[in-house]
């Protein structure tokens, strides 16, 4: 598909220990070496194809600004108190924080349980004076359903679809932002939503939201479960991840309130 763009020059990694597919469809490449493939975001990564093009790197923010309409259809979704700035618009305040949370992810193995979201939601609504929003795809559904019948407190359910822009809009006008890791995860780190998101064995270093302001939990590493009872976390899992489980609800919980706690 690159060659058949006709682009004079055609850019590409070769990633040190993996095979290279067809070297001579490209006009340069950017080696990267395993060590640092490791050691960096994997923004760095990609901004060495503009050093090798030339290109200068004006600036390393990451920063979604979401558009006026997105913002005022989510607007009745968070409910007649949300805090929403919109253009010549009054800022409307309200009393309690809002945290958005999205319990799916694309691996099943990177799901923490839903009785321990239950907990935390329990636990955050009791303690902290917050509302909960839980969000999802259709994929989603079943988790967020399960969620909700283990949850003794309200939680409000957005039970329909978002765009991706209304979904960063959204996400936008929350306190803060629970998850997993996952495409959701990024897109609330660059509207500038502080995160906590609660991770299995993935490379943080590489995968993990863009700024200074979110928290990331992670289990230690390596995973003692992996070498206890392999035959739990192995099969189908080939990331391994099914070590998110042993985050507990007390982590969560004092992530959270520190988050929420260390706002401007």
């Amino acid at each position: 598909l690159t060659r058949l763009t006709g682009a004079s020059e055609r850019h590409a990694f070769h990633l040190e220990n993996v095979r290279r597919h067809f070297p001579s469809f490209y006009t340069h490449t950017t080696f990267v070496s395993s060590p640092a493939y490791s050691a960096q975001h994997i923004t760095e990564t990609y901004l060495a194809l503009l050093h090798t093009a030339g290109v200068p790197v004006t600036t390393r923010e990451v920063r979604l600004a979401p558009r006026p309409a997105d913002l005022t259809a989510i607007a009745p979704l968070l409910g007649p108190r949300s805090k929403i700035a919109l253009p010549s618009a009054a800022t409307v305040q309200c009393r309690e924080s809002k945290i958005l949370l999205h319990p799916g992810s694309r691996s099943p193995y990177r799901v923490w349980p839903a009785e321990n979201f239950a907990a935390l939601c329990d636990r955050i609504q009791d303690e902290l004076n917050a509302q909960i929003f839980l969000v999802g795809g259709p994929a989603d559904q079943p988790t967020l359903a399960a969620i909700r019948a283990a949850a003794k407190s309200h939680l409000v359910a957005i039970d329909r679809p978002l765009p991706i822009g209304q979904f960063a809009a959204l996400a936008s006008q929350c306190d803060l932002f629970l998850c997993h890791d996952s495409g959701p995860m990024h897109v609330a780190a660059a509207v500038g939503t502080p995160v906590v998101a609660l991770v299995g064995a993935q490379n943080i270093t590489v995968w993990g939201p863009v700024g200074t302001h979110h928290r990331v939990l992670q289990a230690t590493q390596p995973c003692a479960a992996a070498c206890v009872a392999p035959g739990e976390c192995s099969p189908g899992d080939s990331y391994k991840n099914l070590c998110v489980r042993r985050i507990t609800v007390a982590d969560a919980f004092a992530a959270v309130r520190a988050s929420l706690a260390s706002r401007p």
